[in-house]
């Protein structure tokens, strides 16, 4: 993936909306998002820390009674898959010494 400066490309909620652009030469209404900000988000860092205590002692550790349905839960699981998909990909593609 080419360089994409300060903001990243994210999928679509179900249901936005947005303005049609291109992006890459391929037409996408996808919004643009700034990382820093993003990962700023309250929302985010209840999720990281979340899976911090998760790894350590499973989901007692943070009260999840119900785990398939649970906020918390979902967006830890989705944050690992994000975590182990970059984790592929720095595998994949060596830093160049």
């Amino acid at each position: 993936m080419p360089d994409a400066g300060p903001f990243i490309r994210v999928p679509s909620p179900p249901g936005y909306s947005g303005r049609l652009r291109v992006v890459d030469g391929t037409p996408t209404d996808d919004p643009t998002v700034c990382p820093g900000y993003l990962t700023s988000l309250p929302e985010v860092i209840e999720v990281a820390r979340g899976r911090l205590h998760w790894s350590k002692a499973g989901p007692a550790a943070i009260g999840v009674a119900d785990w398939q349905h649970d906020p918390l839960a979902i967006g830890i699981e989705i944050l690992e898959g994000a975590v182990n998909e970059c984790q592929a990909w720095c595998f994949d593609n060596p830093e160049k010494k």
